[in-house]
């Protein structure tokens, strides 16, 4: 009873991780595309002069200079970038640890049922394909038909009461900014996705084809 309890732990680890894989190898696309928004990001250097260049300006419109403290924006947004550019690190180590794990469960899979081997395969190649279609459902309907809510909701979060106060085009030139990136790769994960979930529940039915009528029957 325990090694098949052990088992089926291991088909849903391992069902779970491949959707994972395929979602967080978009990373490598994210990381590109960060270092180039990072080279137009460096054009606005020095900060120093680009901010006296601002203030200027708010003077002549006659807006408190203590409400906007550009130069501080440009910053943060650096700081924000390389941020961002850490967590996409983190993302491709999970991706190689998340591989390194699957290899280990399916070695460790083998051992326990030698026999029944192909046919949890199959069973897990179903599952990470229902799986997928799932991620591929959640993704569309958050980032693409749902994203004015999706950005609403996480600028809430992360911005401060202060942030955008007298600027009220702020908030729509970051949307601009994150609909374009986040469309990339939204685009980039549902394909992918779309691409596993056809291999996986192909090779599943292959899998179970070879067990029933070949490894049955001997």
């Amino acid at each position: 009873m325990l090694k098949k309890i052990l088992i089926c732990v291991i088909v849903a680890l391992i069902s779970f991780q491949i959707p994972l894989i395929v979602s967080i190898s978009t990373s490598q696309k994210a990381g590109r595309l960060l270092e180039k928004y990072q080279k137009k990001a460096e054009k606005f250097s020095p900060v120093q002069k680009v901010g006296g260049l601002f203030s200027s300006i708010v003077n002549e419109i006659v807006v408190p200079t203590n409400i906007i403290d550009f130069p501080h924006m440009l910053s943060k947004g650096k700081s924000s970038l390389a941020d961002a550019q850490k967590v996409i690190k983190h993302m491709k180590m999970a991706m190689y640890g998340s591989m390194i794990f699957i290899f280990l469960l399916l070695v460790l899979l083998f051992f326990l049922s030698r026999k029944l081997f192909i046919r949890n395969l199959a069973i897990t190649g179903f599952i990470s394909g229902i799986l997928g279609l799932i991620v591929i459902s959640l993704v569309y309907y958050f980032f693409v038909v749902k994203f004015d809510g999706t950005f609403k909701y996480f600028y809430s979060m992360v911005s401060t009461p202060q942030q955008g106060l007298g600027i009220p085009f702020v908030p729509g030139m970051i949307k601009s900014f994150s609909k374009k990136f986040i469309s990339y790769l939204v685009n980039s994960v549902l394909r992918r996705n779309m691409i596993c979930v056809g291999i996986n529940i192909s090779v599943g039915i292959a899998l179970m084809f070879i067990n029933k009528f070949v490894i049955n029957k001997n």
